[in-house]
């Protein structure tokens, strides 16, 4: 089955209202407890990418 996506952006929203997919480096991770991080990688981050263009971003989204 399909993983869910889970998006955590670290942006100054108030400063920066919009956001250009184009300019982001995706990092994707899998979380496993309150203190581990696994990196998963370029193919993760390609998934990641392919599936957030679609959302809308920024002011009155």
């Amino acid at each position: 089955p399909p993983s869910q996506l889970y998006l955590v952006l670290d942006f100054y929203c108030k400063t920066y209202p919009n956001v250009d997919l184009n300019k982001i480096v995706l990092k994707v991770f899998k979380v496993s407890g309150s203190d581990s991080l696994c990196d998963l990688g370029e193919v993760a981050r390609k998934q990641a990418y392919q599936r957030s263009v679609s959302l809308d971003w920024g002011e009155g989204s």
